[in-house]
């Protein structure tokens, strides 16, 4: 087994409100690389804004939880072992973390529109 890489991940919450917590544990700011790695759990009922990114391709793991999300033009329910893949500057959110929540793994990988060429 090759390994090129061991990161100290330091599990750190970068956003928490009355409907999310966001919790990052691999981040390229801190760690290199091009990939954003982390926990993202929504309150039971709670909703999130609509949005893209513009240089990120994102997947969501649903780990645990049933819910609604909006990809695109269309409304998803959501379960454990989904993967739900979003393509850069697809509009996306949680329109509904069902009764007891949602709780997911999201990847972010960057998107450099230099390697196109």
């Amino acid at each position: 087994m090759i390994c090129l890489n061991i990161i100290n991940l330091d599990n750190t919450v970068i956003e928490k409100n009355e409907f999310q917590s966001i919790t990052n544990y691999l981040n390229p700011k801190r760690h290199g690389g091009k990939t954003t790695i982390g926990i993202s759990e929504w309150e039971p009922n709670s909703s999130g804004d609509i949005h893209t990114h513009s240089d990120w391709d994102e997947h969501f793991f649903i780990l645990d939880g049933e819910g609604k999300m909006i990809v695109g033009d269309t409304i998803h329910n959501v379960s454990p072992n989904m993967v739900i893949q979003i393509p850069r500057e697809v509009p996306h959110t949680v329109k509904d973390a069902g009764e007891n929540g949602l709780k997911m793994v999201y990847v972010l990988t960057h998107y450099d529109s230099s390697e196109d060429k």
